[in-house]
């Protein structure tokens, strides 16, 4: 059954309040069994949007949803720690068969909730609150396809304890020097597929995360596949782990192309206590991850793999282990690293047929090895590794003129054939 969104009342003028008039389209497409809801051509002011169970929200060619420029009219979400993002353009709670799809777009109306000054030296200082555009918790059998999305003002996409979910043909576009801008969080979920999307983003493109502390109970962040997807950001195409205690495993990424990134693949698994979003005591195990086929082009550092006990009064209790990289190939400017700590050694690397062009310089000032984000420590080398076992490196290749990889504090190691401990 088809449900057109101004039978109900909508207006589409970029002025007139449309959500009650959507939600009252989507509410009765439920009651009805299901059923797919229009959005004509036009640009609906609205917030709060609930999706339905078997419910499609299809947006048309030339329609838009659009953010209000202020929080005032978003409901808050008291069931989060206020500290946590928690009023959301559109959201979904137990909800399954529910759908996102059409050739319209979503903005977000990012810029009304920044100022014009920066916290940092990409991203501009936010005022909070700021609404998430689209977040579901324990959905089952989600889907979003082809829509645009854009202008975020904090998170663009973000999926806690759901399962069964398809991400297909999806562009975001926010703002690079949009703060807090992750355009897919992937959150304690299970059997994820994202493909063909295309991404610009001013944090992480991808992130995966377990924060079992938001979601009440522990689930595990598992079987996430994407694949053909071009990704940029201001930070980290792909993000895995901080934010979150619970167990991230059994993820493939292939067939990338990431370009102007400060990072490419970045994990990072410690335990750093209770920080200002979440509580982190153990760190996050993360393990059998697969990156294959990339393609970069003008990124800081292709790789920071990053595990330990980040603080001396935390108990790292966690795990990296079982990493496959194959088949990369670019250019990057800054030095990469993978390793542990004195206390843990990243364990199970494999990393073949790697042709890297290093074409910048190096600007870091060389310590005994990265801090947890990686700002300022690093051997003078484009690739460092160092607390780390059971590692197979072959055909690994840097266009540079010195010295490409530095290794220390390695266990059964094999470098391009030779064997180092």
């Amino acid at each position: 059954m088809i449900f057109d969104i101004k039978e109900y009342g909508a207006v589409g003028n970029g002025v007139a309040w449309d959500a009650p008039a959507i939600q009252q389209a989507l509410d009765a497409a439920c009651a009805a069994g299901g059923g797919r809801v229009i959005v004509p051509p036009g640009t609906y002011l609205a917030a709060n949007i609930k999706l339905r169970d078997n419910v499609t929200l299809y947006l048309e060619n030339g329609s838009r949803i659009k953010s209000p420029e202020s929080i005032d009219p978003y409901e808050a979400d008291e069931s989060v720690n206020p500290c946590s993002q928690h009023h959301y353009l559109i959201s979904g709670r137990n909800v399954k068969n529910a759908v996102i799809d059409g050739d319209g777009v979503i903005d977000g109306s990012g810029n009304a909730f920044w100022l014009e000054e920066f916290c940092n030296a990409t991203a501009r200082r936010p005022k909070n609150p700021r609404p998430t555009m689209i977040y579901c918790i324990d959905c089952r059998n989600l889907k979003i396809r082809n829509i645009r999305i854009e202008n975020a003002s904090v998170y663009t996409v973000w999926l806690l304890g759901c399962q069964e979910v398809l991400i297909d043909g999806v562009v975001i576009r926010n703002d690079r020097e949009g703060p807090n801008t992750d355009a897919l969080d992937i959150d304690c979920c299970s059997n994820v597929r994202i493909c063909n999307c295309d991404i610009v983003a001013g944090d992480d493109c991808i992130a995966l995360k377990s924060d079992i502390a938001r979601l009440g109970r522990e689930a595990v962040c598992e079987n996430v596949v994407v694949s053909n997807c071009v990704f940029s950001s201001s930070t980290c195409a792909i993000r895995i782990g901080y934010e979150g205690d619970g167990v991230i495993r059994d993820c493939i990424f292939s067939n990338l192309t990431c370009y102007d990134c400060a990072k490419v693949i970045a994990m990072q698994s410690l335990a750093a206590g209770d920080v200002k979003y979440t509580v982190i005591k153990k760190g996050t195990l993360i393990e059998n991850m697969q990156f294959a086929n990339f393609t970069l082009r003008n990124v800081d550092r292709a790789f920071f793999i990053r595990a330990g006990n980040d603080l001396q009064e935390s108990d790292y209790a966690a795990a990296v282990r079982n990493i496959s990289i194959t088949n990369i190939s670019g250019t990057v400017k800054k030095e990469s690293f993978i390793g542990g700590t004195w206390d843990y050694f990243v364990d199970g690397l494999l990393m073949r047929d790697i042709n890297l062009q290093f074409i910048g310089a190096f600007g870091a000032v060389p310590g005994e090895f990265p801090g947890i984000w990686g700002h300022s420590t690093f051997p003078p080398v484009p690739f460092a590794l160092r607390f780390a076992k059971n590692v197979l490196i072959e055909n690994m290749k840097w266009d540079f003129a010195g010295r490409a990889i530095q290794t220390e504090m390695v266990e059964n190691c094999s470098v391009n054939g030779t064997l180092i401990n």
